[in-house]
């Protein structure tokens, strides 16, 4: 099974690796944004949005050092629930990702032994001559995590 793995990040070497990582990527997102979809309650989450869409304009709207003292507690309590909420799906989608990250670390540096998947003539400052699995890893994720959460999920 892992030869499997190895073959397929092996595969034409100046875009098999990137081909891959661009398809874990994509399976992870689909899967952490899926756990996200199934912990948290998105209609509370898009009205707690709106609430704080609402008290931002109200803020900006009144001269009353009273009444801004007051949005901003009220702000602050939306904001608390929303971290609330935001911690218990980052805690289910904690243990898949660190799996996932190991071994695609495993599966890129130790068994396929594959360095830059992109690389550039100069030697930059912390990332050197290339891209390895791990920084393209981060950029599609992001990448992904957006499209999924903007256009699919709608958030």
């Amino acid at each position: 099974m892992i030869q499997f793995f190895v073959d397929f990040v092996s595969w034409s070497p100046p875009w098999g690796p990137l081909i891959s990582i661009v398809l874990f990527s994509l399976i992870v997102s689909v899967i952490i944004n899926l756990l996200f979809y199934l912990v948290t309650d998105l209609k509370k989450l898009r009205e707690m949005k709106e609430k704080q869409k609402n008290l931002q304009k109200r803020l900006k709207e009144t001269q009353d050092q009273k009444e801004q003292l007051e949005i901003q507690k009220e702000m602050l309590a939306s904001s608390g629930e929303m971290m609330k909420n935001s911690l218990k799906t980052m805690l289910v989608s904690f243990v898949p990702a660190v799996l996932m990250l190991a071994f695609l670390k495993m599966l890129y540096m130790d068994w396929a032994k594959i360095g830059n998947i992109i690389s550039w003539e100069k030697d930059l400052w912390l990332v050197h001559d290339g891209a390895g699995w791990f920084l393209c890893y981060i950029i599609f994720s992001f990448i992904f995590s957006m499209i999924i959460q903007k256009k699919i999920m709608k958030i």
